[in-house]
């Protein structure tokens, strides 16, 4: 599902990275980037129109997903420059549940309800978030572009990030 050899990925990530030397600011790049053009497709998760693709190269195709499509095409673009990244699967309060706070169930289920990445910089994980920080959407078959992209979920720090994020598989 990250097939970071794809060739559209390749030429799609050195595009929004050209002229920047170090990873870290490549990473941001390509966040800012997927959330600027990639649409969350509400859509497809109350069931009114398709499945919105996850592949990497579907996704960049269709400019629409998910966050385990968001997670993939992020994956992918890293990963195409050397970047080493991640998919992380796990459970996120407010993720088509009404929950809000953690709980006896939800902090033991091994359910999973989100994806994000860790990616490797400056020697270390950098914990990101695209689909909490893109703001474009897709709800009754209209796209609302929103350019305010967050940067909030773009290396959060862990105690932040686990008030409303915990891990449940990490899928290299």
């Amino acid at each position: 599902d990250v097939h970071h050899t794809d060739g559209s990925i390749i030429s799609q990530a050195k595009s929004i990275t050209k002229g920047i030397e170090d990873d870290y600011n490549k990473a941001v790049a390509i966040h800012d980037w997927l959330c600027e053009n990639i649409y969350y497709d509400s859509d497809s998760i109350d069931g009114t129109s398709n499945t919105a693709p996850y592949i990497a190269s579907d996704v960049l195709k269709t400019r629409r997903a998910v966050c385990l499509g968001y997670a993939n095409l992020y994956a992918a673009m890293c990963r195409s420059l050397d970047i080493p990244c991640n998919v992380v699967t796990g459970y996120a309060l407010g993720v088509g549940s009404a929950d809000t706070e953690w709980n006896a169930q939800n902090t033991t289920t091994t359910e999973a309800n989100h994806a994000w990445n860790e990616v490797y910089l400056d020697s270390r994980w950098v914990i990101v978030d695209t689909t909490w920080d893109c703001k474009n959407k897709i709800t009754d078959g209209n796209a609302q572009t929103d350019k305010n992209i967050s940067h909030l979920f773009f290396d959060s720090n862990l105690k932040f990030f686990s008030t409303n994020h915990r891990i449940t598989e990490y899928l290299r």
